[in-house]
């Protein structure tokens, strides 16, 4: 019954099933495809890869590294053309520069000279100006040196005056002073024997009066009235010591104040005077210093200036015997150079006739292979070669270089395996290639053939001449 039923469980289990194995198909159709695509690209990659790598060893073997070496040549002969170029046209940047440099250094003179009169009469009104403005300076100077002496005078006899005054009024305040304190100290002695000699009156009186009262008790108060009679007598004693010592102490302050005072003024003349002294001395000290340095200036100036001439003049002789010795010393080198140069010569010389020789040996031969002309047996061989040959040539004319070496070469080639009619003249080069080979020079230490150059060597290290 549920067979028929379109989203019944067993259907819809059924609608997986079928997806599933339809999904599953497709995968493995797709990675069939895939590997199939895989292998499509890795055969064009191969194929790719071995023809470059075909091409590359074909290159890299037999004659065509010929062609690869004269294209490296070409390249060279072209980059040296360029640089010579180059030299050429910053020689001529050079020589316009420094014609332009010398016309501004003639304009420049010229000019100076037109202002050189101008400068040196505005030059000479400055120093006349300058020399009355120091004169001013100095006339100013020794006015306000004169005048400041002139105050400095004043002003210290003004000093000297204010201090005799103050001195004056010192010595007036001192005697004013002593005579205070002498009045005072007599008054007081006045009232201290005043006072005694009342209190000695009061106490005799005492003493009379006791006497009579106490007339009954003498036996026996006659020690008592003893001591009191000793004691009395010391106490006067005592008082009289007291009113001497006061005195002296009076006297030796009154003296010492005086003498404080005289020992003051005595100190401050001679503090003045020897400022003063002091004063003078070192003013001498200084003029004496001065004139005894202008002495040792003189005669230090005199002893490097006789100093200075004996260097000169052993400095002199020096020099002519070292113009003598070195002169004589550049003749034996120059004689010793054109020995060498002629010896250098007749190497040069005798090479150069076993080159011509050996030259005459190579053309002889290549002479007899010409006349013992064969066709190659290998046509494809040499046809890969002249092609790539030809593409060389076609890229090095397209590009302005010079294929005078690749066409050399490719001659060069034919005629070692057959491929050209024997005493075929060789191909010039057009008149533009022609031209430029003119022009590209090689450097200096391939084109020159020198007996003591070194063979190892990549530049030119003989200086011979």
């Amino acid at each position: 019954m549920t067979d028929n039923w379109e989203n019944s469980v067993e259907n819809l289990r059924k609608k997986k099933e079928t997806a599933r194995e339809q999904r599953l198909a497709q995968k493995k159709d797709d990675r069939v495809e895939q590997y199939f695509k895989v292998l499509e690209s890795q055969a064009e990659e191969r194929k790719k890869y071995n023809e470059e790598m075909a091409k590359t060893i074909f290159l890299t073997r037999g004659a065509q590294r010929d062609i690869n070496s004269s294209l490296l040549y070409s390249e060279c002969l072209y980059a040296n053309q360029k640089h010579i170029e180059h030299k050429q046209r910053e020689k001529e940047k050079e020589i316009k520069d420094w014609n332009e440099y010398e016309q501004q250094i003639i304009e420049e003179d010229a000019t100076f000279n037109k202002n050189k009169e101008r400068e040196l009469c505005v030059r000479r009104m400055k120093a006349i100006e300058n020399q009355n403005f120091i004169k001013g300076q100095i006339s100013e100077k020794q006015k306000h040196k004169d005048k400041h002496e002139t105050d400095k005078l004043e002003a210290e006899k003004s000093d000297i005056i204010k201090l005799q005054e103050e001195l004056a009024i010192i010595r007036k305040n001192a005697q004013e002073d002593f005579d205070k304190a002498k009045h005072s100290s007599i008054q007081t002695l006045k009232n201290s024997r005043e006072c005694v000699m009342k209190e000695r009156e009061s106490h005799e009186k005492q003493d009379a009066e006791m006497e009579i009262v106490c007339q009954i008790y003498k036996d026996t108060k006659h020690k008592i009235e003893c001591t009191r009679r000793d004691q009395k007598k010391q106490e006067i004693q005592r008082m009289t010591d007291y009113q001497e010592s006061a005195c002296r102490k009076l006297v030796d302050i009154y003296e010492q104040q005086r003498g404080d005072e005289n020992t003051r003024i005595a100190k401050a003349a001679a503090e003045i005077e020897a400022a003063e002294s002091l004063k003078f001395r070192k003013k001498e000290e200084y003029h004496d210093k001065l004139l005894k340095d202008r002495k040792e200036n003189y005669e230090d100036a005199l002893n490097k200036n006789r100093k200075r001439k004996e260097s000169e003049e052993q400095n002199r002789k020096w020099d002519m015997l070292n113009r003598m010795k070195c002169t004589e010393i550049m003749r034996n080198e120059d004689r010793i150079k054109e020995e060498e140069k002629r010896e250098n010569v007749r190497k040069f010389g005798e090479m150069l006739q076993e080159q011509q020789r050996e030259n005459n040996n190579r053309k002889a031969e290549k002479k007899a292979k010409e006349d013992s002309f064969k066709w190659n047996d290998f046509p494809e061989k040499d046809e890969k070669f002249l092609k790539y040959g030809e593409e060389v040539l076609n890229k090095q004319k397209a590009d302005s270089k010079p294929t005078y070496p690749i066409e050399a070469t490719i001659m060069e080639y034919k005629k070692r395996y057959g491929l050209v009619p024997p005493r075929q003249q060789k191909p010039l080069p057009n008149t533009e290639d022609k031209n430029r080979m003119n022009k590209a020079k090689l450097p200096i230490e391939n084109r020159r053939i020198c007996p003591n150059k070194n063979d190892s060597s990549s530049i030119r290290d003989c200086f011979c001449s």
